[in-house]
């Protein structure tokens, strides 16, 4: 069961998952911050995802573990907590040199007067398949009730590119 600190404590969180976070500081340096989500404003215009920023009340993103695409491209999933509460995991992409390529926000929880929530899974051919629902129950009796749920699948390319399919 998720408590109050699933969504404040980073340790609560990946232990939630079964996650480790590294402490290797270089892995974690690897870090790109701004991912922009794929589901645009126009898309789901009730909910948009902000990208990682790294203010005071964010935790450090901390790898959690790492894929080897090829012989020159690793992709690293990455968690942390942004300062409304929302815990993330985001996959990026590196070359061999640890050059950043690209990222997605595979995983998101938000429970609010809204809820939002978004689920991954990743085959071993490195096609992923994110389901985003958000759902709000009216308030007010002119108010109606909204709920928002696309399936949406990606592939890691050979070069590292996260596109969708």
């Amino acid at each position: 069961m998720k408590d109050d600190l699933y969504y404040v404590d980073i340790d609560k969180f990946l232990g939630f998952h079964k996650l480790k976070k590294s402490l290797n500081k270089e892995v974690n340096a690897l870090f790109h911050k701004g991912t922009i989500d794929f589901l645009t404003y126009k898309d789901n215009p009730f909910y948009e995802l902000i990208p990682y920023r790294q203010n005071e009340f964010d935790t450090p993103p901390f790898a959690t573990k790492k894929i080897q695409i090829s012989d020159s491209i690793t992709s690293i999933l990455y968690a942390y907590i942004i300062e409304d509460g929302e815990p993330r995991i985001e996959l990026q992409t590196f070359d061999k040199q640890g050059n950043y390529i690209d990222s997605i926000i595979l995983y998101y929880r938000l429970v609010d007067e809204c809820s939002s929530e978004r689920t991954f899974c990743i085959d071993k051919n490195f096609k992923i398949k994110i389901q985003t629902e958000f759902g709000c129950t009216a308030i007010e009796k002119d108010d109606e009730d909204f709920n928002f749920e696309q399936t949406d699948t990606f592939k890691i390319t050979e070069t590292g590119k996260i596109v969708k399919q």
